[in-house]
């Protein structure tokens, strides 16, 4: 599936947040080159879909010494009309 394709990514989002990943297996689409997320940026950018970060702490490192780490995941959805 070509990933330029606005339509089909805006056909596969709804209501939910979704991460790359998964809008990716929506899609099934195998290509990890950034073409995806740059679609999906520059959809956000143009206000067609929404975009949102969620902060999430991780464990970092392994062993009794182990410190957290934030992080951001960006999450797409459609955008809800008004």
């Amino acid at each position: 599936m070509p990933l330029d394709d606005d339509q089909k990514i805006l056909d596969c989002l709804d209501g939910n947040w979704r991460t790359i990943s998964q809008i990716r297996t929506r899609l099934r689409c195998r290509r990890t080159d950034g073409k995806l997320s740059s679609t999906l940026q520059r959809l956000a950018d143009t206000g067609q879909i929404e975009r949102h970060a969620l902060e999430t702490i991780a464990p970092k490192g392994r062993g009794a010494s182990r410190s957290a780490k934030m992080f951001a995941i960006q999450v797409f959805r459609r955008a809800m009309e008004s």
